[in-house]
C-alpha cells in the first residue's frame, strides 16, 4: 500500500479502487503531472469521489473553491467541503476549516474556533497545524511556553520553518519557560505522524 493510497481512505474492493483511481486522476490534472495541469479535469474527477464522503477528495475540492483554482472562488462552498472532511478527523481539512475561521471566510471570524480545528489537527501530529498553533500562541496569545511547545512538535516532524520560529522564539524565553515547554511536551506528545 501507498502513501496515497493511506491518505485516500477506501476499501479496496472493486468500488473503493475506483474510487482511489479518481482521487488519483483528479490529482494527476490538479498538479499537471505527466499531464497538462487541467482544473475541469481535476473537478470532473474529484467530484464523485466526494460524493462518496472522501475526505481527501472533499479537502481538494475546498482548496480549488477557496483559492478560485478552476472554479469560480466559493467560500461557502470551500466551507462546506472543509466541514464534512474536517467532522470525519481528517486533519488537512481541520487545517483549512480553522483557517477560514482565523480569516472570516464564508464563517464569522472566530479566533476561539479556530483554535479548536487547529488543536484537533495538531493532536493527530500534523506538524502545519502545529506550527500555525504555535505561531498563534507565540503572536496572538503571547504564551511563549505554549508556543515553543506546539513549534517543537513541528519541529520534531522535520517543518524546518518551525524549527526556525522555535530556535527565534527561544531567544526570547527564560531558561524556566524553556524547561516549562519542554516538560509539557513530554505531558502531552501528540500522535507519532500523521496519516491525514
Amino acid at each position: 500500500m501507498t502513501e496515497l493510497d493511506s491518505i485516500v481512505h477506501v476499501p479496496w474492493d472493486f468500488a473503493g479502487k475506483q474510487l482511489a483511481t479518481e482521487v488519483r486522476l483528479g490529482i494527476t490534472y490538479l498538479t499537471g503531472d505527466g499531464v497538462g495541469q487541467d482544473y475541469a479535469e481535476a473537478l470532473k474527477h474529484f467530484t464523485p469521489a466526494a460524493e462518496q464522503r472522501n475526505v481527501y477528495a472533499e479537502t481538494l475540492l475546498a482548496s480549488m473553491y477557496e483559492n478560485g483554482n478552476g472554479v469560480a472562488q466559493d467560500y461557502g462552498e470551500a466551507e462546506r467541503c472543509y466541514r464534512l472532511a474536517a467532522q470525519l478527523g481528517y486533519a488537512e481539512a481541520q487545517l483549512g476549516l480553522g483557517g477560514m475561521y482565523l480569516k472570516g471566510q464564508a464563517v464569522p471570524q472566530d479566533d476561539a474556533e479556530a483554535l479548536r480545528w487547529f488543536q484537533s489537527a495538531a493532536e493527530q501530529g500534523h506538524d502545519p497545524s502545529q506550527a500555525m498553533l504555535g505561531a498563534i500562541y507565540e503572536h496572538s496569545e503571547r504564551d511563549y511556553v505554549q508556543a515553543h511547545m506546539w513549534y517543537s512538535f513541528a519541529a520534531a516532524r522535520g517543518n524546518e520553518p518551525a524549527t526556525k520560529d522555535r530556535d527565534l522564539l527561544a531567544e526570547k524565553m527564560t531558561p524556566d519557560q524553556i524547561a516549562e515547554s519542554q516538560q509539557l511536551a513530554g505531558e502531552r506528545e501528540p500522535k507519532s505522524g500523521s496519516e491525514n
